[in-house]
């Protein structure tokens, strides 16, 4: 197959160009010999003009010498040069000075015709003989004899004169009539002669083009014309067109584009055979007449099983009508149509398909692709499913959730919202957010503030249902987008019951204080002076039963001891959790702090040799604290740190200082924190076994404390691992 492009040689190009060039010099010389034709026209025209005006001179001269004549006849027999001499010889001189002019004319009209020149000579003689003839006769008027004597010579000289001007004036004549018939004859000719050569060369020419033309060209554009149907139609191209002009380049380029496009049908029959989609043809009956291999594997149908059968007879009964109606729009409407129907495969099995239809050029066939859209379908049916069990969700939780424009105006609310604030949902629909708190419209500028407020904590509000009696709810909110709007989603939780048990915990709270606390302190008191006062007395009068009774108050006073500390952490907790502790802040540095803390620890436990370090450079950074209230945090931190530890009494604290911020990282030589226990130890009440040490326990009261302190300074705790080693992490503002 060559699909190279050939270069032009404009073969045909130049032969045009030869056959343009002699019809164009072939008018030139028709255009010059017509040119010559009327130039000597002209010529003969100019001879006639000017015999014309010999013959008219002749006249005139002959004219003037019959005048002459007559006057000289007329006075001779009248006398009348005698009565008035004057007057005759002036009539004379008037006639005679009319002849040179004439003369001077004729003899520049004669050079053009020599053989006429004697003639001419001798009647310039004859002029001046009449001349010399007239100037006598003025000198002889009073002489009657010699001057009728010069009047017979003058009139013989006349007469001689008008002969010759005769016979110059019949001869001209002759040869104007002679010129004129010459040129009429010459025209005529011209004319019939003209016409004839234009006529010649105009039947050449075309002959010529129609030989050229509409015989050679048309015949092989006739062969290009019927090798482009027959491409178009697929059917073989006839035998090529010898030559290397245009036409035979044409015809060359029609066949290599028939092989470019017999390489992509090939391409095209392979990647239809190969396409994953299901590709086929129908005809007006909807019937299946070409499909591509992929039936196989997508439905179990071979091809052959297919063609011939109607696309209806593969449907669910459900989307038959339905594929019917795409198949009559796509024929009778002549639209490109779009479809989803269901088929049954041959094992049976469902198949869900999207269908793109494109109507042929003749509306007798069409092609359409099917798209497997099973899935896509089993993902919208879990969406929806999806979304109906949230949407159930929604409905059964015991929180009002509502939906807010950007106006603050409810769009949406849950039957919860109708049950806890009485409201019929048609009520609330379009109306502000603040109607829940107010019982009216507030114009939206409180509405804008709370739920803003709402967006990064909880906030207890006092709202009021629809017969204005009082409601304590928790108020949080959160912004999403939905179609590109933006939309608040409000989440209001009843906490009238959770009020009502804060109220009971803070009675027993009280209870535990006053009536618990106080006399336990009291108790405490009272047994360390009994034993400070029996432990006075000299080792020697001490009995048995007295230095048992002392170890027995000592072991009384630090258990009530415990007891109280224990109410006293329990009491502070609360109040830090409530937000009532006040915490005394001051100015100090995180090594003061260690030091306070290693300080603290040793007097706890004065025989375990334990240290808590801190060497780090940002140690000496400042930053404001409850020092009283961290330094019991970070023993609390420590003692937990060492009983995660193997064989490790040191702990160290490390100091990082970032903008704002300051971190402190508590951990110890081999400490591992087990997974499990790191989501229960910070909890309140926990109790932690440790598997390495199986007869200490850790008491989740401590830690819950001091992660109540750090978060009261606005801080964060969390378990980390670095190093190797697991720790708390702290980070509080700086």
């Amino acid at each position: 197959m060559s699909t190279a492009v050939r270069k032009p040689t404009s073969n045909l190009s130049k032969r045009m160009l030869i056959l343009c060039g002699t019809i164009a010099l072939l008018q030139t010389a028709f255009a010059g010999y017509l040119g010559l034709m009327i130039n000597d026209t002209f010529s003969q025209m100019e001879k006639v003009k000017r015999a014309k005006n010999i013959v008219g001179r002749l006249s005139r001269l002959s004219n003037l010498t019959q005048s002459m004549t007559l006057e000289v006849l007329e006075n001779v027999t009248t006398h009348s040069h005698q009565r008035n001499p004057e007057k005759y010889t002036q009539g004379l001189t008037d006639i005679a000075a009319s002849y040179p002019k004439e003369f001077t004319q004729l003899k520049r009209d004669f050079r053009d015709y020599p053989e006429v020149r004697k003639d001419f000579e001798e009647l310039l003689d004859n002029y001046q003989e009449g001349v010399d003839l007239m100037q006598k006769l003025r000198n002889k008027l009073t002489e009657s004899r010699e001057h009728y004597f010069l009047l017979y010579k003058l009139q013989e000289a006349s007469n001689s004169t008008t002969e010759r001007l005769e016979k110059l004036l019949v001869k001209f004549s002759r040869t104007e009539q002679a010129a004129s018939d010459e040129l009429k004859t010459q025209s005529v000719g011209m004319i019939v002669f003209t016409l004839a050569i234009g006529v010649s060369i105009n039947l050449g020419i075309a002959l010529l083009l129609f030989r050229y033309v509409f015989v050679q060209v048309t015949k092989r554009l006739k062969i290009v014309a019927d090798n482009t149907v027959n491409l178009a139609m697929g059917k073989p191209l006839a035998a090529p067109i010898t030559g290397d002009d245009e036409i035979a380049q044409l015809d060359n380029a029609i066949r290599d584009l028939g092989h470019i496009l017999d390489d992509y049908k090939s391409k095209e029959r392979t990647i239809l055979e190969n396409a994953a989609e299901f590709i086929c043809s129908l005809n007006d009956k909807g019937v299946f007449t070409e499909v591509n291999q992929a039936s196989s594997g997508l439905w179990g149908y071979s091809p052959d099983d297919l063609i011939g059968r109607r696309l209806s007879s593969l449907t669910q009964a459900e989307s038959t009508e339905r594929t019917l109606e795409a198949i009559d729009r796509l024929f009778y409407q002549g639209q490109s149509v779009s479809f989803e129907n269901t088929i049954r495969k041959k094992d049976g099995e469902h198949l869900d398909l999207l269908w793109s239809a494109q109507p042929g050029e003749d509306h007798s066939s069409a092609v359409l692709i099917a798209h497997d859209i099973t899935e896509r379908n089993r993902v919208r049916r879990l969406m929806r499913e999806s979304e109906e069990r949230f949407r159930k969700i929604i409905d059964s939780l015991p929180l009002s959730v509502l939906s807010l424009n950007n106006a603050f105006q409810i769009t949406s609310a849950n039957p919860t919202t109708t049950k806890m604030f009485q409201y019929h949902v048609n009520e609330l629909l379009g109306r502000e957010f603040s109607i829940l708190f107010t019982g009216s419209s507030t114009g939206g500028a409180d509405d804008a503030a709370i739920v803003k407020a709402a967006e990064t904590h909880s906030l207890e509000l006092q709202s009021y249902r629809k017969d204005g009696s009082p409601l304590a709810v928790s108020f949080m909110a959160n912004r999403y987008f939905n179609h590109g709007k933006e939309y608040s989603l409000a989440v209001l939780q009843d906490i009238t019951t959770r009020r009502e048990i804060e109220n009971v915990k803070r009675d027993f709270i009280s209870m535990i204080s006053h009536d618990l606390r106080s006399p336990l302190t009291s108790l405490h008191g009272t047994l360390g002076m009994m034993a400070a006062q029996m432990g006075d007395r000299k080792e020697k009068s001490k009995t048995a039963e007295e230095q048992v009774e002392i170890e027995t108050l000592v072991e009384a006073e630090n258990k009530i001891g415990k007891l109280v500390c224990l109410i006293n952490d329990f009491l502070d907790l609360e109040k830090i959790e409530s937000g009532a502790f006040a915490f005394e802040t001051q100015e100090t540095t995180a090594l003061k702090l260690v030091s306070l803390a290693n300080d603290s620890l040793n007097e706890m436990c004065p025989d375990k040799n334990r240290t808590i370090t801190c060497d780090t450079p940002d140690a000496h950074m400042p930053f404001r604290a409850d020092v009283e209230r961290l330094v019991l945090a970070v023993v609390s931190f420590a003692l937990a740190i060492l009983r995660f530890s193997d064989n490790s009494n040191d702990v160290s604290v490390n100091v990082e200082r970032t903008p704002g911020r300051v971190s402190l990282f508590i951990t110890s030589t081999g400490c591992i924190i087990p997974e499990q226990t790191r989501e229960t130890c910070l909890k309140r009440y926990a109790i932690v076994d440790l598997a390495q040490h199986d007869t200490w326990t850790v008491s989740g009261l401590s830690l819950a404390l001091a992660r109540a302190t750090v978060e009261g300074h606005r801080g964060t705790l969390s378990i980390e691992s670095r190093n190797g080693r697991d720790g708390f992490a702290i980070t509080l503002p700086s």
